[in-house]
C-alpha cells in the first residue's frame, strides 16, 4: 500500500533547507563587508603613506593595490565637480544681477547643472587619468619599461593625493558661500593642476642619467602630447 505523505515533516524540514541555501549569501556578504572594511582602512593608509612623503625616493608599499589610484582619481574627479557645478550654478542662477550692476553684457542662456556636472566628471576622470598614461607610454617607449599599469596609476595618484585634501575642501567652501570663496576655490583648482605637473616632472626624474633623449624633451613631448589629447577631449565633451 502507498504510504500517504506527510506534509507535516515537509514543512517541518522546509526552513532547515532554506537556512543551509541561505548559509552561502550570508557567508558572501560578511566575506563582501570585511573586504570593504579592509580596503577602507588600507586605502587610508595609502593616503597617510603620501601625505606625509608625497614625492618618495621609492613607491610606498601601500601603492601595490591596483585600485588606489583608481579610487583616488574618482575621488578628486566628484569632489572637483561638485564645487565647480555649485560654483557655476551660483553664478548663473544670479548672471542678471550682476550683469546690471557691472559691464557684463545681458545674454539669454540655459545652463543645466546636471548635463554639466555630468561633463566635468567624465572629463576630469579621463583627464586624471590620461596623464599617467601618457607618462607611462613614454617611458615604455624610450626607456622599455615594463611596469603593471594599475600599479604605476596608484603611484602616480599617491604623488597627488595632497589635491584629494584640497579637492575636498573646496567642496566645503563651494557648499557653504560660493560668492565668498570664490577666489579661494580657483585657487585650490590651480595648485591641484601645478602638483599634477610636478608629479609628472618628478616621475621622469629617475631617467636623468639615461641618455637616450634629453630628458627636458621627453618631459616637453610628454605635456604637449596630454594637452593635445586634452583639447581633443574637452572640444569632445563640450
Amino acid at each position: 500500500m502507498r504510504q500517504s505523505k506527510s506534509w507535516f515533516t515537509w514543512v517541518k524540514k522546509r526552513p532547515q533547507k532554506e537556512v543551509k541555501e541561505n548559509e552561502p549569501v550570508t557567508q558572501r556578504r560578511g566575506q563582501k563587508k570585511h573586504y570593504t572594511k579592509n580596503y577602507f582602512s588600507r586605502y587610508l593608509s595609502y593616503v597617510k603613506a603620501y601625505l606625509k612623503q608625497p614625492f618618495p625616493e621609492f613607491a610606498h608599499p601601500q601603492a601595490n593595490n591596483s585600485f588606489h589610484g583608481l579610487t583616488t582619481i574618482l575621488l578628486i574627479s566628484l569632489f572637483n565637480t561638485i564645487s565647480l557645478t555649485a560654483v557655476a550654478n551660483y553664478f548663473v542662477s544670479r548672471y542678471d544681477w550682476f550683469a546690471n550692476i557691472s559691464i557684463l553684457p545681458n545674454v539669454s542662456f540655459t545652463f543645466t547643472p546636471w548635463l554639466f556636472a555630468i561633463k566635468t566628471f567624465f572629463f576630469l576622470v579621463i583627464s586624471l587619468w590620461l596623464l599617467p598614461v601618457v607618462i607611462h607610454c613614454f617611458k615604455k617607449i624610450i626607456y622599455k619599461e615594463e611596469t603593471d599599469s594599475a600599479i604605476w596609476l596608484s603611484e602616480f595618484m599617491g604623488m597627488n593625493v595632497f589635491s584629494l585634501t584640497l579637492s575636498f575642501i573646496g567642496l566645503l567652501m563651494a557648499l557653504l558661500a560660493p560668492l565668498l570663496f570664490f577666489v579661494v576655490i580657483l585657487f585650490l583648482l590651480i595648485i591641484q593642476l601645478v602638483i599634477l605637473n610636478m608629479a609628472a616632472v618628478v616621475s621622469f626624474t629617475p631617467y636623468s642619467n639615461q641618455r637616450v633623449i634629453p630628458l627636458f624633451y621627453i618631459i616637453l613631448g610628454a605635456f604637449f602630447t596630454n594637452v593635445l589629447i586634452e583639447f581633443i577631449l574637452f572640444s569632445l565633451i563640450f
